[in-house]
Parts: C-alpha cells; sequence; structure tokens
C-alpha cells in the first residue's frame, strides 16, 4: 500500500531570482518575470520578496507560459498574498524579485516526511547490505567463479536478514529483493547440478 507523504518538490541546483516586472493585485493569478528559466518545471514554489522592506509571499504555480508563471495559487505556505509594484533603489537595482529558492513549506514537509518513513520502516532499516550481497552472488555465479563457495549458506544468510528486519508487508516492498534470491536459489542449484556432472565425468574418465 502506497505512503502517503506530503508534496516536495524538485529545485535547481542553485538558488536564482528574477525581478517582477509587473505590479500585482492580491488576487493576480498570472506573474510576470524578467527570466523564467531559474524557475524548476511546474508545479513548483517560488517566494516573491522586497529586499529594501524585507516583506515575503511564497506561491505555487502549476505552468510557466513564456516569462510568466501561470496558474498561481497566492499567498501559499502559511503566507499572505500581497500587492506588489516593482521600484528600484537609487542605484537601479530592482527591488522586488521572485525566487526559485527552498520555502519553509518544502522544508517543513521534508521533516514531516523524514518522519514519517522513520515511524512507518523503523530507523537504520538499511537493504542496501542485502542488495550488494545479492550482486556479488550473482556476479559469482555467472562468472562460474569460486566452485565451492556454499552459495546456499550465502543465500541462508541473505533470507535471515530480511527476516531479521522488523517490517510488515506495508512497510516496504520487498518483493524485487525476494524474487532476487528466488532466482539466485535456482541459478546455484543449476551450477551445484553442472559441477555435480563434472565431478562424474571426472571420476570415470
Amino acid at each position: 500500500m502506497p505512503m502517503n507523504l506530503f508534496p516536495m518538490f524538485l529545485k535547481g541546483k542553485e538558488s536564482k531570482s528574477t525581478p517582477l516586472t509587473g505590479s500585482l493585485s492580491t488576487t493576480n493569478t498570472a506573474i510576470p518575470v524578467a527570466d523564467s528559466s531559474v524557475f524548476a518545471s511546474a508545479p513548483n514554489t517560488a517566494v516573491i520578496f522586497d529586499k529594501l522592506n524585507n516583506v515575503v509571499e511564497t506561491i505555487k504555480y502549476k505552468g510557466i507560459s513564456g516569462n510568466m508563471l501561470v496558474s498561481v495559487t497566492r499567498g501559499f505556505g502559511n503566507t499572505a498574498a500581497r500587492s506588489w509594484m516593482p521600484f528600484n533603489d537609487s542605484d537601479g537595482n530592482p527591488m522586488v524579485n521572485i525566487t526559485n529558492a527552498l520555502t519553509s513549506y518544502e522544508w517543513d514537509n521534508f521533516v514531516r516526511n523524514i518522519e514519517l518513513l522513520e515511524q512507518k520502516t523503523g530507523a537504520g532499516v538499511d537493504l542496501s547490505k542485502i542488495s550488494s550481497r545479492l550482486s556479488e552472488i550473482e556476479e559469482a555465479i555467472d562468472l562460474q567463479a569460486g566452485m565451492n563457495q556454499d552459495f546456499e549458506n550465502d543465500i541462508e544468510t541473505l533470507k535471515k536478514m530480511l527476516d531479521d528486519l522488523d517490517l510488515t508487508s506495508e512497510d516496504i516492498d520487498l518483493t524485487p529483493t525476494i524474487a532476487r534470491i528466488t532466482a539466485l536459489e535456482d541459478r546455484a542449484d543449476n551450477l551445484e547440478s553442472r559441477m555435480e556432472r563434472v565431478e562424474y565425468v571426472e571420476v570415470w574418465a
């Protein structure tokens, strides 16, 4: 059963901003900007900010059309919708800008999701060691290396590692891992049969 997580949005590798190029009332749902390329693909969030007066508004946009953010939800993430009027400082620098920076909305949801995952799967659950060992055994069988290696014991160890994880069927999907172990058992049996035939031939040669 899928886990219901709080929404999160992908951001760029670095925070960038661009000037607001038109005035906004509290109800405008299309936001004109100087350069829409600084924004991540929709849906996503952004923050309008006034550098001089230190006021902000988080918005959520559902689309980008040219240099316009469209289908915008105003006053998003516990901020208030504001009226905005672009202006410059005495040096001609734009004071009202909009940025793609990580917002408190994403950060709060990130923390909530981590807490949910820890509650659901148990802190510290890690299948990477099992997956790594599966890959090693698969490679060994592929190369027919280590002919005397006890694959059966290796596979049983992996099963025990899975059993030791305190998980319920809804916590995490173990189907792919179990399928790999089952396939390994079949391949190990086939390898053992081939080795027995080789030994039989060598005895009677």
